[in-house]
Formats: C-alpha cells, sequence, structure tokens
C-alpha cells in the first residue's frame, strides 16, 4: 500500500505537468486518422495505394519516393507548438529501404528537421539532421532498430537543446538520453510545410513501416515523465479519462478504510464515481441505470477523492468506475476505464520472530531443527516433501515432554493452523509423526493457557502430502506451543523409533495490534515535522501511541510516554510533538477495542541530524528558484542583487559544496550596500522546533570579486562572516539562532553582501538548523611555511625548485607559460601551460625523494579548460609503471568526472583511492595529504578540492613503499591509453609531513 502511494504521489505530479506541457496532437491510428486532441487529422498520401489502415496502426509498404504512400500530417503542427515540444512515436519498421524517414518536418532540403531508420541501407546507423541556419547531425544513437520490433521513439526539444530517447515498447525502462545537440535553430520558425511520416524532403525511399500512435506536446516532458508515458504504452495516455488511481489496478491487502483517489481527465468539471462488488453492475451502470452500486453520495463529485461512510467488508474484489463529466456547457460524459482492487483478507499468515524446541536431531546425515517448521523447505504448492532434513525431529529418546514454541511480533487472535505432521519416507509404517498434542497459547511467555488434548493425523510418507487444519478458536495469543503427548508408531507395536516431529506449520490470525509501521524501525525520519503512520488492527477503536527516547519506558507503557490518543486516524502528526534533531526515538501503538487493550511491539526510527532550509536541489527548469527566492532586481540600472543563472534550469551545476547544484548570486554595491540581498519565506515553526540552536549556511567567492563580506539575516537581525569574499574559497557561517532575537514570528531568511563599493559573485549552498552545527570546512587558514617543504615549482618561466633542495624539474619537449591567477588575494605569476598531445614534464629527483616519505602533501594548481576533452589527463603521476603510482588527475573522465587521486603497489585492483563528483572547469586548487599513522595499522588518504576535503579513505600503501619511482611527471599518465593533460598548471609543492585543513586552505587561496 505504501509503495502503491509513492507512486501515485508521482504519478499526480506527472499528470499535473502533462496538463502543463499540454498535449497538442494525438493520432492513435486505431482505425482512424483522427486528431483527438487537436483536430489536425491525418491523411495518407502518395501513390500506389498500399498504405494500410487497421484497427491498430497504419502500415507503410515503402519502396521508392514517387510510387508508395507516406502519413503526412496538417502543416504547421511542429513549429505552432513553439521553441519547447516533445515529440513520441510508437513504430515499427519492416524492411530497410534506403534512408527511410522515421518523420521529417520542414519545407525541403535546406530546411528541415528529420529522424531516419538507417543511414543508407545500413541497419547499424540511424540519423538525426536539422537543417536550417546550422546543419546539425548526431548519428549512429538511436539505432540500430531490430526489424519487426515496436519502439518508441521520442525527441525532446527544449530551446537550443535538442535530445532523443529509444526503446523497444515492451521494454521496462525507456533509460537514458541516446543522444543530444545544441543549436541556433527554432521550433517556431521552421517552416513545416511538409509534416510527414515515413517520408524525406529528398529523394530518399518511403519507409516500410507501421505506426501505432504518434504525440506532440507543447512543452518538455522530463526523464521521469516520459518513462512513465513509456510504461502507458501507445493507446495508454487517455487524458480525457480519470487515471493513475490509488489504490492501484488489482491491489491486494486494501484497507477497509481505504480512500479512493484518482487524477482528473483534463476536461472533467465533475465525476460520476461507481463503485461495488459485481463486476457487470458497475461496468454497466450509468446515470439512467445505476444498477446495485454505492454511487458516491450521487453523482457529480467535485473532489478527485472518496471516503466510504463505512469500512469494506473482508475478503472482497471491489470494482470502480470514474465517469468525467466535461464542464458547461456540453456537459459530456467520458465513460471510465473498470478498476478493481481486493480488501483485507480475512486471515493473515504471519511468520513468528522466534522458534524454539525441547530438542532437535542436528546429527549429521539428518540436521532437523525446529526452524524447518516454519521456512518453507520441502513445501511446494501445499505439498510436502519425503526430505528429513527439511523437518524437524527431536533427539532420540526425547518423546515424553517433547514440545515446539513460536513466537510472534505482537499479539494476533489466532483462527486456526494448518499442520504438517512429520513426512519421512518411511512415515506410514514407522510413525515418527506426532500423535496426541495440546495446544498452549500465551500472552507473555510466561502464563499459559491449554486447549484440549487433540490428535494429529499419520502423514502419508508421499511428496504429495497436504496436512490438516487444527482449530484455534480465536484465541488472542502472542506465543503458541505445541506438547506432543504420543506418536503414531509402528503398527503392533514391534518398533520404537523413539523421536518425534513435525515438517510444516503455518498460522491463520486476524490482525488485532498495530502493524506495518511508516516508516519501517531503523530508518529516518525527513524531519521533526512528518507524521508517524501505521496499519490498525482488526476492530480498533481507539488508538494509543506510546513516544519517547527510553525504550524501556515505550515497551511497558509508561503513562508519562503517552504521546496521543487517536480516534479517527492511523497517523500521529508530529508537528506538535516536541522531538529533537539527532535522536532515536522508540514508539508503539496500542489497539483499544470494546473488549480489551491489545499492546503493539516496540518500533524505532531517528530524527534527522538537521533540518534543511535550503540544499538547492530541488530546483531545475519546471521549480524555478525565483519562485522561492526573491532578489534586488529591479527595472532601474542600480541592480543590488541577482540569484540565478541566465539559462536553465538556473541554478549553478558545476560549482556546488554539497549535493550538485549551488544558487548563484550576483552582488553590487556601488549604489549602497543595503541593496545586495536575497530572500527565502520560511516557516516560524522551523526556528522553534527540533532543540535548534544554530544557523549554518555554506558560500563561496569569486576572485574577481571586489570584497565584501556575506551576511545572514533574521527578524531584522543581521549576523556578518569575517571573510572577505576575495578568496574563491568555500566558507561557512555558523550563527547562534540567540543572536537573531525572539524567532516566534520570524518568517524569512535574507543572505546579503555588505560592504559599500563591493561587487562580485558568490555561490551559496547547504542552509540549515543544527541543535550543533559541525565545522563543515575551517574558517580560518595557516600558512605552511617551509616547513618540510622538500619541492616547490613555481612555474615562473622555469621549472626550478624553490624550495631550496634543488629538486629541479625538466622537460623533454619545449614546453610554455601563460598567465596564471592575478585576480583578488592571489597573484602567481606565470603558469606552465600543457598541450594535451605531447607535453609534459619530468622530476626525477622526485624518484629519490619518495622512499623517505610516509607522512606526506602533495599540492598543486590545475586549469581545466571546458573544451578540453583529454581523458584522465594526469595533474602529476609519480610511479614506475601501470602496476606502481601515486597519481592526481582533475579531470576523471573526459568531459565530466571529478577530480581523482590513487596510490597503489598492485595497479587497478591494489589501488586506495578518493574521487570527487564534481567536474572541474577553470582554476582550482587540489591536494593530496597522505597520514601515516592516522588510522591503526593503516594510514589515511585524504583529496582536497579548493581547501575542502571530497574524501578520505584508508591505506597501507604510503609514497615509501613505491621505491625509487623512475617515471615522475606533470601532465603524463603511467598509463599508455591516457591521455596528456590539457590546460595549465602552477605551484606544485611536496611536503614530508600531512599538511593540516588549516594549511591546505592557505595554499588554495585564503590568505
Amino acid at each position: 500500500m505504501r509503495a502503491r502511494t509513492v507512486v501515485l504521489l508521482i504519478s499526480m505530479s506527472f499528470l499535473s505537468c502533462l496538463q502543463a506541457a499540454e498535449l497538442v496532437h494525438q493520432w492513435s491510428f486505431n482505425g482512424s486518422l483522427k486528431d483527438a486532441v487537436g483536430g489536425a487529422d491525418a491523411t495518407i498520401q502518395g501513390s500506389g495505394g498500399d498504405a494500410v489502415l487497421d484497427s491498430e496502426k497504419v502500415t507503410l509498404r515503402g519502396g521508392a519516393r514517387a510510387s508508395t504512400q507516406y502519413i503526412q500530417l496538417p502543416d504547421g503542427v511542429l513549429s505552432s507548438t513553439g521553441d519547447q515540444v516533445t515529440l513520441e512515436i510508437w513504430a515499427t519498421q519492416i524492411s530497410v529501404q534506403n534512408w527511410s524517414r522515421i518523420f521529417d518536418f520542414g519545407a525541403n532540403t535546406a530546411e528541415n528537421l528529420f529522424m531516419s531508420w538507417t543511414m543508407g541501407t545500413g541497419l547499424s546507423s540511424d540519423r538525426v539532421e536539422w537543417h536550417g541556419t546550422e546543419n546539425d547531425t548526431v548519428d549512429n544513437t538511436n539505432g540500430p532498430y531490430t526489424l519487426g520490433v515496436q519502439y518508441h521513439i521520442v525527441m525532446v526539444v527544449d530551446d537550443e537543446t535538442v535530445s532523443w530517447y529509444t526503446a523497444p515498447s515492451d521494454a521496462a525502462v525507456l533509460g537514458e538520453v541516446q543522444g543530444s545537440f545544441t543549436t541556433a535553430n527554432r521550433i517556431s520558425t521552421l517552416n513545416d510545410n511538409n509534416c510527414w511520416l515515413g517520408r524525406s524532403q529528398y529523394g530518399d525511399n518511403n519507409a516500410n513501416a507501421s505506426y501505432d500512435e504518434c504525440r506532440i506536446w507543447r512543452g518538455v516532458l522530463t526523464a521521469q515523465e516520459l518513462q512513465t508515458t513509456h510504461e502507458l504504452g501507445p493507446d495508454g495516455l487517455h487524458l480525457e479519462l480519470a487515471q493513475l488511481i490509488a489504490p492501484g489496478i488489482g491491489e491486494e491487502d486494501v484497507e477497509l478504510d481505504v480512500v479512493l483517489q484518482w487524477a482528473p481527465g483534463i476536461y472533467a468539471g465533475s465525476h460520476d464515481l461507481y463503485v461495488g462488488t459485481d463486476f457487470d453492475d458497475v461496468n454497466e451502470a450509468d446515470r439512467d441505470d445505476p444498477r446495485d452500486v454505492f454511487m458516491a453520495q450521487g453523482l457529480g463529485l467535485d473532489d478527485t477523492s472518496y471516503v466510504f461512510d463505512e469500512m469494506l467488508e473482508l475478503d472482497r474484489i471491489y470494482y470502480w468506475r470514474v465517469d468525467e463529466v466535461n464542464a458547461t456547457p456540453d456537459a459530456h460524459i467520458f465513460k471510465g476505464k473498470l478498476w478493481n482492487f481486493s480488501s483485507e483478507p480475512t486471515y493473515l499468515n504471519p511468520t513468528p520472530v522466534a522458534v524454539s524446541a525441547s530438542s532437535y536431531d542436528e546429527t549429521e546425515d539428518y540436521n532437523c531443527p525446529p526452524e524447518n517448521t516454519i521456512n518453507g523447505s520441502g513445501l511446494i504448492e501445499g505439498q510436502h516433501s519425503k526430505q528429513a532434513n527439511a523437518m524437524w525431529r527431536t533427539m532420540k529418546g526425547e518423546i515424553e515432554g517433547a514440545w515446539i514454541q513460536y513466537e510472534f511480533d505482537c499479539l494476533y487472535q489466532f483462527e486456526r493452523m494448518h499442520v504438517w505432521n512429520y513426512n519421512g519416507e518411511n512415515e506410514a509404517y514407522l510413525g515418527v509423526g506426532a500423535k496426541d498434542v495440546v495446544i498452549k497459547t500465551s500472552l507473555d511467555g510466561i502464563a499459559w493457557t491449554s486447549t484440549d488434548q487433540q490428535q494429529l493425523t499419520r502423514a502419508t510418507g508421499t511428496p504429495t502430502y497436504r496436512g490438516e487444519d487444527v482449530d484455534m478458536n480465536d484465541v488472542v495469543a502472542r506465543y503458541v506451543r505445541i506438547e506432543i503427548q504420543s506418536q503414531h508408531s509402528f503398527p503392533g507395536g514391534a518398533i520404537v523409533v523413539n523421536k518425534v516431529g513435525l515438517s510444516e506449520v503455518h498460522f491463520y490470525v486476524v490482525p488485532i495490534a498495530a502493524r506495518r509501521p511508516t516508516p519501517e524501525s531503523g530508518n529516518t525520519l525527513g524531519s521533526v515535522f512528518d507524521q508517524l503512520v501505521w496499519r490498525s488492527g482488526r476492530g480498533a477503536e481507539l488508538h494509543r501511541v506510546y513516544l519517547s527516547t527510553d525504550a524501556n519506558a515505550v515497551a511497558t507503557g509508561a503513562p508519562n510516554v503517552l504521546a496521543a490518543t487517536v480516534t479517527n486516524d492511523r497517523r500521529l502528526d508530529l508537528s506538535d510533538i516536541d522531538l529533537v534533531y539527532a535522536h532515536k526515538y522508540y514508539w508503539r501503538v496500542d489497539e483499544v477495542a470494546s473488549t480489551q487493550v491489545i499492546a503493539g511491539p516496540l518500533w524505532d526510527f531517528n530524527t534527522p541530524d538537521f533540518y534543511s532550509i535550503d540544499d538547492m536541489e530541488s530546483y531545475n527548469k519546471d521549480v524555478i528558484i525565483w519562485n522561492s527566492w526573491s532578489d534586488g532586481y529591479g527595472n532601474n540600472n542600480d541592480n543590488g542583487s541577482e540569484i540565478g543563472n541566465t539559462q536553465s534550469p538556473y541554478v549553478e551545476q558545476f560549482i556546488a559544496f554539497g549535493g550538485s547544484q549551488s544558487m548563484p548570486m550576483k552582488y553590487d554595491n556601488t549604489h549602497g550596500e543595503q541593496a545586495a540581498w536575497a530572500t527565502l519565506p520560511v516557516e516560524t515553526k522551523i526556528f522553534n522546533a527540533g532543540g535548534v540552536q544554530q544557523l549554518s549556511v555554506m558560500f563561496k567567492s569569486t576572485r574577481t570579486n571586489t570584497g565584501g563580506q556575506f551576511y545572514v539575516e533574521i527578524n531584522g537581525v543581521r549576523v556578518t562572516s569575517p571573510t572577505s569574499l576575495t578568496s574563491g574559497l568555500w566558507t561557512q557561517l555558523i550563527a547562534n539562532l540567540s543572536e537573531f532575537g525572539n524567532l516566534s514570528k520570524a518568517n524569512t531568511l535574507k543572505v546579503g553582501v555588505a560592504g559599500n563599493g563591493k561587487k562580485g559573485l558568490i555561490y551559496i549552498d547547504d542552509i540549515a538548523l543544527y541543535p550543533v552545527a559541525p565545522i563543515l570546512a575551517v574558517a580560518q587558514s595557516s600558512n605552511p611555511g617551509s616547513n618540510a617543504l622538500e619541492m616547490q615549482l613555481k612555474m615562473e618561466s622555469n621549472l626550478q625548485d624553490s624550495s631550496g633542495k634543488n629538486r629541479h624539474a625538466t622537460a623533454p619537449t619545449t614546453v610554455f607559460y601563460s598567465k596564471s591567477l592575478v585576480e583578488g588575494s592571489l597573484n602567481l605569476g606565470k603558469a606552465l601551460s600543457l598541450d594535451g598531445v605531447s607535453e609534459f614534464v619530468n622530476m626525477n629527483p622526485v624518484g629519490t625523494l619518495l622512499p623517505s616519505l610516509g607522512d606526506s602533501t602533495f599540492a598543486i594548481w590545475a586549469n581545466i579548460d571546458d573544451e578540453s576533452e583529454a581523458n584522465y589527463g594526469r595533474a602529476f603521476d609519480l610511479g614506475n609503471d601501470d602496476t606502481t603510482y601515486l597519481f592526481l588527475t582533475p579531470r576523471a573522465g573526459t568531459t565530466s568526472g571529478g577530480a581523482r587521486v590513487a596510490i597503489t603497489l598492485d595497479g587497478i585492483p591494489g589501488e586506495s583511492t578518493v574521487g570527487s563528483d564534481k567536474t572541474l572547469t577553470g582554476w582550482h586548487h587540489l591536494a593530496v595529504v597522505i597520514d601515516a599513522g592516522a588510522a591503526d595499522p593503516n594510514g589515511t588518504l585524504t583529496l582536497y578540492v579548493d581547501g575542502v576535503s571530497a574524501g578520505t579513505v584508508e591505506t597501507d600503501t604510503l609514497p615509501q613503499n613505491l621505491g625509487i619511482t623512475t617515471n615522475n611527471w606533470l601532465g603524463r599518465s603511467q598509463y599508455a591509453v591516457d591521455d596528456y593533460f590539457e590546460g595549465l598548471l602552477d605551484e606544485f609543492v611536496i611536503y614530508s609531513r600531512a599538511l593540516s585543513e588549516a594549511e591546505i586552505r592557505w595554499l588554495a587561496g585564503d590568505r
């Protein structure tokens, strides 16, 4: 049920987006060429009369362009949608035709947008082209297509970006984007006078293919939304009908007080709901003949959910249908699809949490523990095998006093149990199985209640044995014990086996205790304002919820931890309960019926460590950042601040402290420092719940900034960071909430930059409230100086070592030097420029230095060209070959991938490695710190990016373990397949000690 609810929420969001994206054309080709949405009906054109329209699809025979047919859509169907459009087609290629098209929209060969099934007649290649102001061509990315297989083919145009997807229609997922390009062409200016399926603007053959459905959307569907349309398939999307329902189609074990929910059709003004247990009645009912069904308090419902007046019946299949009634004036009724679900069954079969026995045969040949009676071993479709090691059996000589006991997670009402007696191969005449038994039950495992003695039937000793039912008379218990009084012996008593056992036991119960908690035990809440949800026990009238950090108090039901008594719901809203962040809580729900109280099991959950006000991860092209944050942007030329980038999704996706996004903010205080700010509305309660005491904000400056100081303001009170905004590093502001005064009415949070005349750009990320905020970045820096400095290459037009140790480097070929960092607080002069083709630097003296290095630090500045496609280009690589090395690459990949460091004596299988998931472009400071004794018995390897740790791992390989190395390079890899580094390198240093984080920040520019 919980999973279905999640699907519903996703689907509701999806449908909302569909309505926003707007389906403007839909040709289903189900015996008709009509456009079901936009009225732009298709036609079949061309000579030959060879196209076939049947009840499911249109099939084109293919062949010469002039003598075969194709599908024509009306002029302008694509360009009229605007510059954001999604095109979906379900089609099947039957045979290869020379350059045959899937679709082709345009005016001629100089202006058109097309997809082809093949390039020429080769099945291995397809083609995507857009001829216009630019000619963008990407091929071999959507195909190859398998003949005779229907594919879901998608093209998404989002202004300047064109992307496409494809997958067989019956594939579980549509998958990732197959290819894309950017273009100056625009859909809105495309002259699409020829809108064709199966025909080319050129003299190419027409397609031999069938088309099941074609849709055009005004707007862009996301990958997740396209996956939903993929699952619905051709003919599966009827926006005029109610759909995307809960409970799901065919869902079982639905609660008796279920709420029916559905997403409305796009034209619906009201809804007619029919519900019942008879398929025909619900299927055929209408306003004139309602049949014997529930009609949801009449017809014309305004809501898209329905709550029953009474509980549903147990163990029934319910059918339901929602007819969508058009808004006035026509009030046309669209008959809905018929759905069904099954209500909660009369009996469930809970698995015991523990099973024990007086003894069990654990000899090598048999091994028959009591767990065999509940683990399904030997049981296939209700029949039990003859395998002894799939059953339980006591030790030899133990018959009198033999017992087996089951413990459950909570109290149940036991209606019956199904017992498979011992079913050994010779059971028909040996009689190992139990005969006379007494069944005892207990609420607590201490006090027991006995039933009358009962007799179990001897098993057949065959693999078709099905067992028997034993009545338990609706007894309420948590423990069940079967005490064996006698066994089925050999007929005539000639042989006594002196062992007794059972094969399998199933229990059929009515669940009367609370169960199925959300969150599940051990999980973490989203915040202290979430809800606790559970499935109620049968017959419960009230629910007493006990909640505390004291597990024993909750387990015993201590009065002081009774959080609430809930009557008409099965959830507890935590907003009014004073939970604290970073704590483990225990809870249970006691179900109160008219005659008894059923104590529930003990559950637990964790509260998160903090409350995230904004981590910037939710913003995208649909969730626009300006709808949450307001800035100082105005109509005059004195704009103080402006948040967001100029292109979708308007947030920064390359520079982020946590996750993958941050909020950029330009500031300009040349017209007065009060102008540079951005404000986020917040709920007052977040400052007064969860035990929060501190606010943490991460912000990053830019070295081109002219200065200024970052601040946070709440309740009209400002807390300012002392750090100047020129270091280019991530910095943390931690403020005590008490500094902001009384926050009982605070409802906004403002960030800004103070400082008259200052201007620049900052990035903001991870705004959060904590009881005690962790220090996520060192707030101060410390100059490491020359203490243990072993090598320093400043790259000032030469490769000389400035450390005084004379470890000079050399270049086998001519290298060049370019301008380095000069902005803000750094002026590093010149930098080494490497071409990514053959240029690199030899650092031969490092080879004899490494054997002395345990604790050590390696650091370098690197400028990675954002146009570079160098794969694993090295900043440095120290080693002998591709099995012995210590390397650092700013980009583990071609155009994507983050920085990565690795050290090994055994090649890739033995690497100790740390990587960052952020793709780097431009100038960045990278540092590797090895602490030989940080983790007993190993050391640690830490990678820093721009003064912030990207991760730490333990390592048993230190630089000194590499020995004297011979290949010690800047810009070149030990691996021949890796590219040379392309970009600028500067300020390479080696220390024979592990620098602190504060010292790394100094190297990274915080000076």
